[in-house]
């Protein structure tokens, strides 16, 4: 099942820690056979990724049974970022091959006030 509307406000170059919890309904889904997580940013939904994760490069399984992942941003990946809307979503495939999408909704990207 694909939760929707997943929306949250980051500022460009920003960390931040994104928790996930990936469910089907009300159970967590064990990502103990889960060959691969993607998270990926576009600008429309149809458009090229902008920045994407994956499993050890920005996705980690925190606890694999209870179905909970953190995808961390670091600050070089929104930096240069325009404000505005964004396209974002999570799918898994797992060993067997099969992709379900497990999450999607829009990340609003604001501009830096203070320099850093």
């Amino acid at each position: 099942m694909t939760a929707t509307s997943q929306n949250l406000d980051l500022t460009a170059g920003d960390t931040m820690v994104l928790a996930v919890t990936v469910a089907d309904g009300e159970s967590a889904v064990d990502l103990s056979n889960v060959a691969t997580i993607a998270w990926v940013l576009k600008r429309g939904p149809h458009g090229p990724p902008l920045l994407a994760k994956s499993i050890d490069a920005g996705i980690e399984i925190i606890d694999a049974a209870a179905g909970q992942i953190e995808i961390t941003f670091e600050p070089a990946d929104t930096a240069a970022f325009a404000s505005g809307p964004y396209f974002h979503g999570v799918v898994l495939i797992d060993a067997g091959g099969a992709v379900s999408t497990v999450m999607t909704g829009i990340i609003t990207i604001s501009p830096k006030v203070i320099p850093v």
